[in-house]
């Protein structure tokens, strides 16, 4: 005879078996260290070139906001691997390439409207991300080159040369695809973190004058702390790259090595 908890304990059983259920395996997937790279070149992209400022705004507590900040994204991101991890466990459709796992969560958990708002809200960051880089990228080609071989071309061209070379990489299918460039990018930015420290060190015994450390400006502060915040902003693509691992369950110590890496770099140039 059935009684009122059947069902709840068949439930039960249903998502313990669920939660049980292995992810598969993706065959030539990203490692431990290449999806860290990935995760390093989303989170510490232009965002850290501001970051001096910020803390210059934010005064002597300038570098425990930025702890703060760094704690939070990490946490948020090692929070959404878990949260994907669960979702492909507990829906078997899932089990194949999902094109907006970030969008899939929303949906797993609040429905398909909020599913729909956060792939909205992730692709107008998105769009916002790329069009700073590419106006950034610009301007950097058009400088250099009028400095170095005195080309003088407008940086308005600029943008549409870069915009239409990065054309084709917009139509490889996800990041296994083009592991190269998360090597890249994260070579990159620890090139020029390691080219601002050693400038940086140079000035030290060139500057005759002593660093002043100003005391917190409270009406920059919010400022500051929001700028740190985007310096870390990136977490949107992580499912994405999580999905791509060869265990994806394996996740938060990508997070860990990218997280670590990435606050070093920021307190190198700070």
């Amino acid at each position: 005879m059935f009684t009122e908890s059947t069902p709840l304990s068949t439930e039960k059983n249903k998502n313990e078996d669920q939660e049980s259920k292995e992810i598969p395996q993706v065959q030539q997937g990203l490692n431990i260290f290449q999806t860290a790279f990935f995760m390093i070149g989303n989170v510490a992209g232009s965002g850290i070139l501001v970051l001096p400022k910020a803390i210059d705004y934010a005064g002597c507590i300038g570098l425990f906001l930025m702890i703060v900040a760094a704690f939070a994204s990490g946490y948020n991101g090692i929070r959404l691997g878990q949260c994907w991890t669960i979702v492909r466990r507990r829906y078997r459709h899932m089990d194949g390439y999902v094109q907006d796992p970030y969008a899939a969560i929303a949906k797993a958990a609040f429905g398909s409207k909020m599913g729909i708002l956060v792939s909205l809200m992730g692709n107008i960051f998105l769009f916002g991300v790329a069009v700073v880089f590419v106006l950034m990228s610009s301007q950097n080609l058009q400088s250099l080159l009028q400095h170095w071989f005195n080309l003088r071309i407008s940086f308005c061209y600029w943008i549409l040369i870069l915009g239409t070379s990065l054309i084709p990489a917009c139509w490889l299918g996800s990041p296994k695809n083009f592991k190269i460039f998360g090597i890249i990018s994260a070579s990159t930015i620890f090139l020029a973190c390691l080219i601002m420290n050693c400038a940086f060190i140079a000035q030290i015994y060139t500057k005759k004058s002593e660093t002043v450390y100003k005391p917190p400006n409270p009406s920059k502060l919010i400022f500051s702390f929001g700028v740190m915040m985007y310096s870390f902003s990136g977490t949107v693509t992580f499912p994405t790259i999580q999905q791509d691992m060869k265990r994806p369950e394996k996740f938060h110590l990508s997070a860990w090595v990218s997280y670590t890496s990435r606050s070093i770099f920021a307190k190198g140039i700070n």
